[in-house]
C-alpha cells in the first residue's frame, strides 16, 4: 500500500508586503535620451529594452515599419555575436515609436549595447532590404484584414472617434511607396535622442551601464529636423499612433513601451551612485498615447494596471521575422547623410491635430458574414493613471471584470455560459483613458450577452463592491505587481511602461499603498461614476444574417 504522503502546510500569504524596488539608476544623458538601469541580477541575464519617438511622414507607420525592419540590415558581425551571446535582438513600430528589444548574457551586455547604438547612429538600410520588407508586409495585409478582432478594432475606433481616423492597416500603394531613400531619410533627419527611453534590467552595475550607453550615445545628435512624436505634441503624436500601433500589434514582434523625458533621478540613491553623465534638467512631462503602452497580447493574463490586456491588441499577433543582422549587400546604399549621397526630398510634416475625445454614439453591429461567433468591444471615459481616483477606480474595475472571479466572468461566462472571455480593462485609444468591457461570445447568445453585461453594470452601481470583493481585488493587485515585476523582463516592462505613462518607477512600490488606502466609499462613488451604461459606446462584429433579430440597443437607453 502506497503511504499516503504528509499534507504539507504552506507558507501564509504576505498581502500588503511593499514591493522591494531594486537599486537603479534614472538619468537623462546629454543628448537627451533618457536611460533607466536597473540592478536584478536573478540570473547572469541583461534586458534591454528601448523607445525612439518617430516624425510624421506621409507615408504614415508603413515607413517607419521598414525602417524598424532595415535597422540591423548592415549590422556586420551581429549574427556572430548574437549567436556567441545567446542573445536575441528586434526591433517594431508601436504607437508612432521604434522599439528595439534585446536579451543578452550579463558578460555580452557592453557588446550588444555598442552594436545596438551602432544601428542607431549609422545604419545604412539598405536597397535590398528595404524591398525585401515593403513585399512581406504587404504580403502580410490580406491574412492581417482577415482577422476579427483586426475588423472590431478598426471599427470600434472610427465609430467612437470619427470616420477620419486613420485605418488600422496601411493600404498596399502606401506601403509600395516606400522607398530606401525616405527610409534612411526618416531614420538619420527625424530619429533623436531626446524623448528617448532605454531601460536596462539585470546583473548589472546600473552607473557603469549608464555610463557605457553615455558613451557608445554620445555621436548621436540631439535634435531632428522635425518634431518628434512624444516630445509634447500628444496631438500629432496620437494621428500617427492611430495607424502606427496596427504595425506595432500586428507586423512587429517587438512591441515595447515608449520614452519620456525627464531629469536626472536617482532611485535609492544610496544604493546606486549617480552615473558620470551630465544630467540635462527638463521638466518631467506626461508622453502622449502614442508614447504610452498599450498592452501587447502577451500580457493578457496579467490584470495589473501598467500591463492590462488591451482589448485592442491582437491574441495572435502575426510575427515579423525577426530582423536578421547579417552583412551589407553590395548595392546597399550609404546613409543619406554620407558625403555623395543625392539628397532625397524632404518628409512632410504633418500638422498637430486636436485631441480627440470619444463619442457617444451608441452600440453599432458590423458585419462580418459567416463568423460563427461575435465580437463585443464597449468602451467608456475613464481616468488617466496619474488622477487621485484611478486606485479607486482600478479596484471597482477589477471586482467588475479583471480578474477570474470577477462579476462579469461569474454571471456571464460560468453561471450562464455567454461567453468564452470577458474582460474589463482600463487602458488608452487614441490619446483618451478609457474603461473596455471586450468579450467573445456565439452568434445566437450575442443579445443575451449584452444584455447581462449591462444588468452586471447596472448592478455595480446599486450593489457596489463589497468588502470582501474590494479586499480581493487589493490583494490581486498587490500580488500581480509583485509577481508581474520579478522577472528580468518583467521588471524592464513595468519600468518603461511606468515612464510611458510620465509616473516614476517608485509607482511600483508606492501604488499598493494607494490601493490599501481606498475607501469602500471611494470604491463605490467610481461605480457609480463610471460603469452606468449609458457612458458606454462600442460595436458588435459578427455574422449580420445571425445578428438581425437581435436587440443591442441596450446601452442608448438611458437608465
Amino acid at each position: 500500500m502506497t503511504p499516503v504522503p504528509p499534507v504539507r502546510e504552506l507558507p501564509a500569504l504576505e498581502v500588503g508586503r511593499a514591493f522591494p524596488l531594486p537599486p537603479l539608476v534614472d538619468a537623462v544623458l546629454p543628448n537627451g535620451l533618457r536611460v533607466v538601469a536597473a540592478r536584478a541580477p536573478s540570473v547572469p541575464m541583461v534586458e534591454l529594452w528601448m523607445r525612439v519617438p518617430l516624425p510624421e511622414a506621409a507615408e504614415g507607420p508603413a515607413l517607419a515599419q521598414v525602417l524598424a525592419d532595415t535597422l540591423f540590415a548592415d549590422a556586420e558581425g551581429a549574427d556572430d555575436l548574437l549567436g556567441r551571446a545567446g542573445a536575441t535582438l528586434g526591433a517594431g513600430v508601436d504607437g508612432g515609436q521604434l522599439s528595439v528589444s534585446a536579451s543578452m548574457t550579463a558578460a555580452a551586455f557592453p557588446e550588444v549595447l555598442d552594436l545596438v547604438a551602432g544601428a542607431l547612429t549609422g545604419a545604412a538600410h539598405p536597397d535590398r532590404a528595404c524591398e525585401h520588407a515593403v513585399r512581406r508586409l504587404t504580403a502580410q495585409l490580406g491574412p492581417l484584414r482577415a482577422q476579427p478582432r483586426i475588423l472590431a478594432q478598426d471599427a470600434l475606433r472610427r465609430h467612437c472617434y470619427g470616420p477620419d481616423v486613420p485605418p488600422l492597416l496601411p493600404d498596399e500603394q502606401t506601403l509600395a511607396a516606400v522607398t530606401a531613400d525616405r527610409v534612411r531619410q526618416l531614420h538619420h533627419q527625424g530619429m533623436r535622442p531626446r524623448g528617448a527611453l532605454v531601460v536596462l534590467v539585470g546583473d548589472l552595475d546600473p552607473t557603469a551601464a549608464v555610463n557605457h550607453a553615455t558613451t557608445a550615445l554620445s555621436t548621436w545628435p540631439p535634435t531632428a529636423t522635425w518634431p518628434c512624436a512624444s516630445a509634447g505634441s500628444s496631438a500629432s503624436a496620437g494621428s500617427l499612433a492611430s495607424a502606427g500601433s496596427l504595425v506595432s500589434a500586428q507586423l512587429s514582434e517587438s512591441a515595447q513601451p515608449s520614452a519620456s523625458a525627464g531629469s536626472l533621478v536617482s532611485a535609492q540613491a544610496s544604493e546606486s551612485p549617480q552615473p558620470s553623465a551630465s544630467p540635462q534638467p527638463s521638466a518631467p512631462a506626461r508622453p502622449s498615447a502614442s508614447a504610452r503602452p498599450s498592452a501587447s497580447a502577451g500580457s493578457s493574463a496579467s490584470p495589473h494596471p501598467l500591463a492590462s490586456p488591451h482589448p485592442l491588441a491582437s491574441p495572435q499577433p502575426l510575427a515579423s521575422p525577426q530582423p536578421s543582422p547579417h552583412p551589407r549587400p553590395p548595392d546597399s546604399a550609404p546613409p543619406a547623410s554620407s558625403p555623395g549621397t543625392a539628397a532625397p526630398s524632404a518628409l512632410t510634416p504633418t500638422l498637430p491635430l486636436p485631441p480627440r475625445r470619444m463619442r457617444s454614439a451608441g452600440v453599432a453591429v458590423v458585419g462580418r458574414p459567416g463568423a460563427v461567433q461575435s465580437q463585443i468591444m464597449l468602451v467608456a471615459p475613464g481616468l488617466p493613471r496619474d488622477d487621485p481616483g484611478f486606485a479607486a477606480l482600478s479596484l471597482a474595475n477589477c471586482v467588475l471584470g479583471g480578474f477570474f472571479s470577477s462579476r462579469l466572468t461569474v454571471a456571464v461566462r460560468e453561471e450562464r455560459g455567454l461567453a468564452y472571455r470577458i474582460d474589463a480593462v482600463l487602458d488608452e485609444l487614441l490619446d483618451e483613458e478609457l474603461v473596455f468591457l471586450d468579450a467573445d461570445t456565439r452568434t445566437d447568445a450575442t443579445e443575451a450577452a449584452v444584455r447581462q453585461i449591462r444588468d452586471e453594470l447596472l448592478r455595480l452601481a446599486e450593489r457596489p463592491p463589497s468588502a470582501a470583493e474590494t479586499d480581493a481585488a487589493r490583494e490581486f493587485f498587490t500580488g500581480m505587481t509583485a509577481l508581474g515585476a520579478a522577472s528580468q523582463a518583467g521588471l524592464a516592462g513595468a519600468l518603461m511602461n511606468l515612464l510611458q505613462y510620465g509616473l516614476s518607477p517608485d509607482w511600483l512600490r508606492t501604488f499598493p499603498q494607494r490601493l490599501a488606502e481606498v475607501t469602500l466609499g471611494e470604491v463605490a462613488r467610481a461605480a457609480q461614476e463610471f460603469y452606468a451604461p449609458s457612458r458606454f459606446s462600442g460595436v458588435i462584429v459578427g455574422d449580420p444574417s445571425g445578428l438581425a433579430s437581435q436587440d443591442f440597443d441596450l446601452f442608448a437607453r438611458r437608465q
